[in-house]
């Protein structure tokens, strides 16, 4: 019976010491809890640059001098010409200088570097005949046409479609009209870009089959074009 008290200390210790521990834990869970609150999420930039590098690079919106090129387009040329024209009695002859255009260009973007439209152009130049007679040379096409923007600044084109010659004289006397089939390529360099307006130098090079003496002709045209879009 002598050792009963410390017994008695001992085992109250121990019952003690749990109910402690027991006390403390909660208090440390809730201070962890508190701290991821606190913490903010982390979100990774590598979905939003792989979703930017599927739709083709950087968004056009995000870069005010980035040319939007999408919808309705509208172009616009004029510039300088040489004309040729072969089989065709009383205008066959050298190469004549002349005017191009004005070229006309209505249509589309299907997507940022692909436009489809219908394209008028050619070329305006003067003939004298052996009897000295002087007339204006019409020569020219319209037909449909695709722009491809290799560059933010360079651009090539096609079109294909019915080609036709005319020659009013200057006198007053009957005029002479010829159809055909017709196709032109150009090139073009933008110097001047904004989101919605583009100034291009261009050089365009159409040929044309005439239907009625087998004639052909070619005019080649280097000017100024006006691009909406």
């Amino acid at each position: 019976m002598k050792h009963l008290p410390s017994i008695l200390v001992a085992l109250g210790m121990i019952t003690w010491t749990p109910c402690v521990l027991a006390d403390e834990e909660p208090s440390s869970s809730k201070a962890e809890h508190r701290l991821r609150e606190a913490t903010p999420p982390t979100t990774s930039a590598a979905p939003i640059e792989a979703t930017r590098a599927s739709s083709g690079g950087p968004d056009p919106d995000a870069d005010p001098s980035r040319p939007r090129r999408e919808g309705f387009t509208l172009e616009l040329g004029l510039g300088g010409a040489v004309t040729s024209v072969s089989g065709v009695p009383g205008l066959s002859g050298a190469v004549r200088p002349g005017i191009g255009g004005l070229s006309l260009g209505l249509g589309g973007f299907v997507t940022r570097d692909l436009a489809l439209s219908l394209r008028i152009t050619g070329s305006q130049s003067w003939a004298t005949n052996a009897g000295g007679d002087t007339s204006m040379i019409s020569f020219g096409s319209v037909g449909l046409g695709a722009q491809y923007y290799l560059t933010d600044r360079v651009f090539a084109g096609a079109s294909a479609g019915l080609g036709h010659l005319t020659a009013v004289p200057f006198d007053g006397g009957s005029f002479y009209v010829e159809a055909g089939i017709a196709g032109s390529g150009r090139v073009g360099w933008a110097f001047f870009a904004t989101k919605e307006h583009q100034l291009a130098v261009t050089a365009e090079v159409m040929h044309a089959r005439l239907l009625a003496y087998g004639g052909h002709g070619t005019t080649g045209m280097l000017g100024i074009g006006y691009q909406f879009y």
